[in-house]
């Protein structure tokens, strides 16, 4: 039988999807999920296809990611300009394209503990909303970059909206908080659940050092 090495399976996207945001700028998510417990990888090429109603391209918006093994993760773009009369976005990741490693480093989805304090109505003219919470590094490790997505649910698990943001050196045992904000209205007494995922690249060695 072939091993998994020999045939890792390719990254699940349970849902993609994109929300307007001003004029003709969209912000782009999709949910990746790694099938492979041993293996993952630290060049994710992934692409977001914007097609008109007679399925020509009329933009494709591409970027790199990660994913650890069996970790679950978002890919957002934030702010990106779409043209007019498109019709559909669809995300996929360039399977021949992804180089599955197993990481010298093994992390597991306790290692970091998210809080969320919720999200809030600012009113001021510049911001809409915040999301608020903290992260607390539970491994024995320094990183360098962890990047949080946040995701607003309703009570049909239906998306209402995105964000991300970047967290720098969070140490060993450390725990911060973290605020996105979004400028722009949605639905917030809508909101039912508030998912944050922070993840962090396990592939790249500048990225984490031992506490010593």
């Amino acid at each position: 039988a072939p091993c998994e090495w020999e045939m890792p399976e390719p990254i699940n996207v349970p849902w993609s999807a994109y929300f307007k945001k001003k004029d003709n700028l969209y912000d782009l998510a999709a949910r990746i999920y790694n099938k492979n417990n041993r293996f993952g990888s630290g060049a994710l090429p992934y692409v977001f296809i914007v097609k008109d109603k007679a399925q020509n391209i009329l933009k494709a918006v591409k970027g790199n990611s990660y994913i650890a093994p069996g970790q679950i993760g978002y890919v957002i773009e934030t702010r990106v300009e779409l043209p007019e009369g498109f019709d559909t976005v669809t995300f996929r990741v360039v399977d021949d394209q992804v180089k599955w490693e197993k990481p010298s480093l093994n992390l597991g989805v306790e290692d970091f503990k998210t809080f969320t304090r919720g999200v809030r109505r600012l009113y001021n003219e510049i911001y809409f909303a915040e999301g608020t919470g903290t992260v607390r590094n539970q491994t024995s490790y320094n990183f360098g970059n962890i990047e949080i997505s946040v995701v607003l649910y309703n009570k049909k698990k239906s998306v209402i909206t995105v964000a991300r943001t970047d967290m720098q050196d969070l140490r060993s045992g450390e725990e911060r908080e973290f605020k996105v904000l979004w400028p722009e209205a949605f639905p917030i007494e809508g909101v039912d659940y508030v998912e944050v995922i922070p993840r962090t690249n396990v592939f790249s060695g500048e990225n984490f050092k031992r506490n010593l």
